[in-house]
C-alpha cells in the first residue's frame, strides 16, 4: 500500500513522520513524506521518499515574523503587529502548502490501495482524503491541539489559574472565528472552510496523540478512536558526544543544558539572564544550537560552553536540569533521561505542555517576561534538590523506556484498512 505522510512546521514536527515512515517501510509498505523542502535532505539521509510541498524560505521567513513579531502574549514585546499579518504567516506555512499537496496525491494516488496520514495542521491533505475518499489517520504530536471542555489545553493568552472553561471559549473562538476562518476564506484555490470547524480538521477514522498517556490524560470527549502513545523516538539522533563537550561537562555539579528553540528571540536578552543563572547556581551551563549572529558582541564566560549541535540525549546523561522553550520532542528527551524540566515557553502549545509537567511535579515553568535569574535561580536548585521531583522523574523515565508507540500507531493503521475493507464488502 502506498503511504502519504504530510507534516508541516519544524523539524520537531518532521521526527515522528519520519518514525512512522520507518515501520511503514519495514512492514513492506511505500511510504512517502511530504513536507517542507527545508527537510529533503534530513528526511532522505534517513532512507524515506520525500516531496517538497513548499519552499524553505516560505517556512523560515514565515518563522522569524511568528517568533520575532507575533507574540501577542509577551506584555513588553515591542513590535506590535497586525493580528493580519499573524494569520498570513500561519497560512504560508499551514496553508499555502495545501495546492501542491493536492496535486501530488491526486497525481500519484492508487485507488483502494492508499493511505493518508496526517499531522491534524496539514490541512490540505484533509481536503484531498475527503475529495478521494481516502483512507487517513490524523496524527497531533502535543494534546494542545484537541478541542475539549473537560481537559481543555491552556493558552496562553489566558491566565492558567483562570478555570477550564476560559481556556476552552478562548481557544474555540480564536481558532474557529479568528484564525482558521479567515485563512480558509482567503484561501481560493478551493474550498477549505469545512475545517474552520476543529471536529472536521481530524480524520473521522482516527486519531493518534504521539505522547503518552500520563502527559495526553486524555479525556473522554475527545474524538472517537482516538490513542495516546509514547513519543516517536528517532535512533539514529543518539550519537556520541564530542570529547572536548565531555571534558567541559564533567564535575562536581551536573551542568544545567539550555534548548532555547531554533527560533530564539532576536533580543539577547534572554541569553545574557540564563548566563547569569548560571553564575549565581555556580553550575556550567551548555547551549544548543544558538544563531550565534544574535550573540555577537556577548561576552560568553568560561562556565558556558555554545555549541551548534549536539546528541541531547547523550548530554541530558550528565544534566542537572533542562531549560528550553518547551517542544515536545526535547520534552521526550527530558523524559527519557529523568531530568526535570524548566520551561520557557516560545509557542503557544509550549505553555500546556509546561502546565502537564507541573501537574505532574517535574519541573515548571517560567514566562520569558518574567524571568529573573535570582528568582529562577531559587526555584530550579530546589526543584533539583526535591526528593519528589527527582522520584517523579525517575517514574515517568521508566514509563517512557517501556515505549511501543510505533506499534500502537501500525495496529491502528491495521484497524483502519480492515475496517475500510469491511465498508467495501457491505457496499458491494
Amino acid at each position: 500500500m502506498r503511504f502519504f505522510l504530510t507534516t508541516l512546521g519544524t523539524r520537531g514536527d518532521v521526527v515522528p513522520f519520519i518514525c512512522m515512515a520507518k515501520k511503514l517501510m519495514e512492514m513492506g509498505h511505500e511510504a512517502i513524506v511530504l513536507s517542507n523542502g527545508e527537510f529533503e535532505d534530513f528526511v532522505v539521509g534517513e532512507g524515506v521518499k520525500f516531496h517538497a510541498v513548499s519552499k524553505k524560505e516560505d517556512l523560515q521567513n514565515a518563522l522569524d515574523y511568528l517568533v520575532n513579531n507575533a507574540m501577542m502574549w509577551e506584555k513588553k514585546h515591542e513590535k506590535k503587529n497586525p493580528l493580519q499579518q499573524v494569520v498570513d504567516n500561519n497560512s504560508d506555512i499551514f496553508l499555502k502548502p495545501a495546492a501542491e499537496i493536492d496535486r501530488y496525491i491526486t497525481e500519484n494516488y492508487v485507488e483502494g490501495e492508499t493511505f493518508i496520514i496526517e499531522h491534524v495542521l496539514c490541512f490540505g491533505s484533509r481536503y484531498v482524503q475527503d475529495k478521494l475518499n481516502i483512507p487517513g489517520l490524523s496524527v497531533t504530536l502535543t494534546p494542545f491541539y484537541i478541542r475539549s471542555k473537560e481537559n481543555p489545553p491552556k493558552q496562553a493568552m489566558i491566565p492558567a489559574f483562570l478555570p477550564d472553561s476560559m481556556h476552552y471559549k478562548f481557544e474555540k473562538w480564536f481558532n474557529d472565528t479568528v484564525l482558521y476562518k479567515t485563512m480558509f476564506e482567503q484561501f481560493k484555490e478551493f474550498d477549505m472552510t469545512p475545517y474552520a470547524d476543529g471536529d472536521n480538521r481530524i480524520s473521522p477514522q482516527g486519531l493518534i496523540c504521539f505522547t503518552p498517556e500520563f502527559l495526553t490524560q486524555m479525556p473522554s470527549d475527545w474524538p472517537e478512536n482516538s490513542v495516546a502513545t509514547g513519543i516517536p523516538y528517532l535512533r539514529s539522533d543518539n550519537k556520541e558526544l564530542d570529547p572536548d563537550l565531555v571534558d567541559f561537562i564533567k564535575g562536581d555539579k551536573a551542568p544545567i543544558v539550555f534548548s532555547l528553540g531554533a527560533k530564539q528571540r532576536l533580543d539577547t536578552n534572554t541569553f545574557k539572564k540564563c548566563i547569569k543563572l548560571c553564575d549565581i547556581m555556580k553550575r556550567r551551563g551548555v547551549f544548543i544550537g544558538l544563531d550565534r549572529k544574535k550573540i555577537e558582541g556577548i561576552d560568553i564566560p568560561d562556565y558556558v560552553k555554545i555549541v551548534d549541535f549536539a546528541p541531547i540525549d547523550a548530554l541530558l546523561e550528565y544534566a542537572s536540569v533542562l531549560i528550553y522553550h518547551g517542544g515536545i520532542g526535547t520534552c521526550a528527551a527530558a523524559l527519557r533521561n529523568g531530568v526535570p524540566h524548566v520551561i520557557l515557553p516560545e509557542f503557544p502549545e509550549h505553555f500546556d505542555t509546561a502546565r502537564r509537567l507541573e501537574r505532574l511535579k517535574l519541573g515548571f515553568c517560567i514566562n520569558r517576561n518574567s524571568f529573573n535569574p535570582n528568582a529562577a535561580a531559587k526555584k530550579i536548585d530546589k526543584l533539583i534538590h526535591s526528593a519528589e521531583a527527582q522520584k517523579n522523574c525517575k517514574i515517568y523515565r521508566d514509563i517512557v523506556a517501556m515505549d511501543d508507540s510505533m506499534d500502537v500507531f501500525y495496529k491502528e493503521v491495521e484497524r483502519i484498512i480492515a475496517e475500510c475493507g469491511e465498508e467495501e464488502q457491505v457496499t458491494a
